[in-house]
């Protein structure tokens, strides 16, 4: 309604009588519109109101008929039980929450139900933990109310096992808060360890963190072992506390050697993180190393304990693995975690052949991984993870020393100029000072090389728990580090010619020691590896999968964020496939979990 009024609703102009009666008649015609519009609006409101109820009326009653004509319902029992098979977590082992499957499939429906708990599988596969509200409860007075809830627990862990039929079971018990001394809760770990025990013939995999009252059930097993008992893992196998351990002339005795004996036991894990001595010869423990396809092996005494772990008796562990592995002609993976040596060790008389060894994982000691890979010899070697953590331990209560740089003439090189032909996983932990000749040198030896990692694979790169005085670090930055650069990314550039390069066939790399990378090396290598593949690209993608970088300058690449709108050279190799992690040095944290291990690649599960 456009008149000479309209530019006056924005001043403040006062009209006058004569002019509010031209303005109330510019405004009838619109105002009875407005009114019959109101009227109408009204009768259809009214009219939707009541479709909306008739919908609702019809609704109800054909509902139910559409719910008995649902797929759902016509799923055949076994399909169901596959599915519910499949709503486990990942790793196969459900909870005892009744927020999880396999309860929370009981409070469908009366079928699921049934079908839930008549389905062994769901139930012969768990994690022993501990419902939070009862735990770190006082020990006195009773309370009954406390009492109470811990019956209904243990009365749900009984109708859990009585589920689980003549299934073989898997267990794991991963420690943790709710099963600490602080939770209060050793009754009812004891108890729940008494109803496993005597299931123990149904035993098919057991996995245990720390945990004494587990251990000591397990240790009275009897002359009897678990006959189908295929995997075991025992995160501590002895007790540094009198009280807990057992000693036979002054030796350590070994709880649960008779899970060791069982017939038919195919994956053995043995890892000691409580931090004492390595008090126990592994030659001694009743295993049929013939039959194991996987071993873990492994403590952290030298390095936590360093202050007290020199005593008179010589030991060394890297010695007693090679009897070990004379024995081990099925063995195909294979980790091991040794300390350093304690006294003066004698030098073997021979080495020891691993003929269907495919993975091998060294860490620990350096000294002592060198030394174990002079005596070994590993015709079917297919992937090495050299993770040295420590150098050896001079005397008791002396500092760490940086670990001595490698030569050409060191136990890595001469492994790899041996059977580094035939290695497509590797990784190693290169220490400070190490030349780029044998950088180099390593990798002109790994021409089959698909997956290469450079630097630490545990949680931080330093491995530095907190020390009791200073003088016992390392420096976490030092100028002597060994550090990722340019020029170790173009020894790996693919440079389409005549010319050579290393690892053509590499196709994930990933660092995360200090880097000082230009994002010009960084894109050479990108784009040279994709323009080699260019001839085996699959639906676009690129035989190339992953390049990860950590620790980066502060001027380095950022992976790709300055790409505008999805373009850019960034962009453009990731729509050809591939994974590409860029971060920059964390100052404030320079030990900061790493991330470049994103569970993809070729690596082997060594079953940490």
């Amino acid at each position: 309604m456009a008149s000479r009024f309209t530019l006056l609703s924005e001043t403040n102009h006062i009209p006058s009588e004569s002019e509010l009666l031209e303005i109330e008649q510019l405004l009838a015609p619109d105002e009875s519109k407005l009114a019959h519009l109101d009227l109408d609006l009204k009768e259809a409101e009214a009219r939707v109101t009541k479709l909306k109820q008739e919908r609702k009326a019809i609704l109800t009653r054909v509902q139910p008929l559409r719910a008995i004509t649902s797929l759902i319902r016509r799923f055949p029992q076994e399909i169901l039980e596959r599915i519910f098979t499949h709503s486990r977590p990942a790793d196969g082992y459900s909870t005892l929450s009744p927020a999880d499957c396999p309860l929370i499939l009981l409070r469908v429906c009366r079928r699921w139900r049934e079908i839930a708990i008549n389905t062994p599988q769901l139930w012969s596969s768990f994690e022993v933990t501990i419902p939070i509200h009862l735990c770190y409860v006082p020990s006195s007075p009773p309370n009954p109310k406390h009492q109470l809830r811990v019956a209904s627990f243990l009365g749900e862990v009984d109708r859990w096992l009585e589920r689980s039929a003549n299934h073989p079971l898997c267990i794991r018990e991963p420690g943790g808060p709710s099963t600490s001394s602080a939770a209060n809760t050793d009754h009812i770990m004891s108890e729940i360890s008494t109803k496993l025990v005597t299931r123990s013939s149904r035993w098919k995999s057991v996995d245990f963190e720390p945990f004494p009252f587990v251990l000591e059930k397990m240790a009275h097993l009897g002359t009897t072992p678990p006959p189908i008992l295929t995997n075991l893992r025992l995160a501590s196998y002895i007790y540094p506390v009198i009280d807990h351990a057992d000693q036979i002339d002054g030796q350590w005795y070994f709880q649960c050697s008779g899970l060791l004996t069982a017939p038919n036991l195919k994956s053995l894990h043995l890892r000691n993180h409580q931090g004492q001595d390595y008090p126990y010869n592994f030659t001694q423990l009743p295993v049929s190393w013939s039959n194991l396809t996987s071993l873990s092996l492994g403590t952290m005494a030298s390095y936590f304990f360093r202050f007290t772990f020199h005593q008179d008796t010589p030991l060394s562990m890297w010695v007693d693995i090679l009897p070990i592995f004379q024995q081990c002609t099925n063995l195909r993976q294979c980790s091991l975690m040794l300390p350093s040596d304690r006294g003066d060790i004698s030098t073997p008389r021979g080495g020891a052949t691993v003929p269907n060894l495919q993975a091998l994982h060294l860490s620990g000691c350096s000294e002592a991984i060198d030394r174990l890979l002079e005596f070994i010899d590993t015709p079917r070697i297919r992937e090495l993870h050299y993770q040295p953590l420590h150098s050896k331990v001079a005397r008791p209560g002396s500092p760490l020393t940086p670990r001595p740089p490698l030569t050409l003439d060191s136990s890595l090189v001469s492994f790899l100029q041996k059977h580094g032909d035939q290695v497509q996983v590797l990784s190693f932990n290169l220490p400070p000072s190490t030349p780029n000749e044998i950088f180099r040198t390593c990798l002109v030896n790994t021409s089959s090389l698909k997956q290469l990692k450079i630097g630490s694979e545990f949680r931080t790169q330093t491995f530095q728990p907190r020390p009791p005085t200073p003088d016992v670090t390392l420096p976490l930055n030092s100028e002597n580090d060994f550090i990722f650069t340019d020029f170790h990314l173009h020894l790996l550039t693919p440079n389409l010619g005549p010319g050579d390069y290393l690892c053509p066939q590499l196709e994930i790399l990933r660092s995360n020691i200090k880097a000082r990378i230009t994002e010009g090396a960084v894109l050479s290598f990108l784009n040279a590896k994709l323009e080699q593949s260019s001839g085996s690209f699959s639906n676009g993608r690129s035989k190339f999968q992953e390049l990860s970088i950590e620790a980066i300058q502060l001027d380095g690449p950022s992976s790709g964020t300055s790409d505008a709108d999805g373009d850019g050279p960034w962009q453009a190799i990731r729509d050809a496939g591939v994974r590409l992690y860029f971060s920059k040095t964390d100052y404030c944290i320079p030990t900061r979990p790493s991330t470049t291990s994103s569970g993809l690649g070729y690596g082997t599960d060594f079953g940490y």
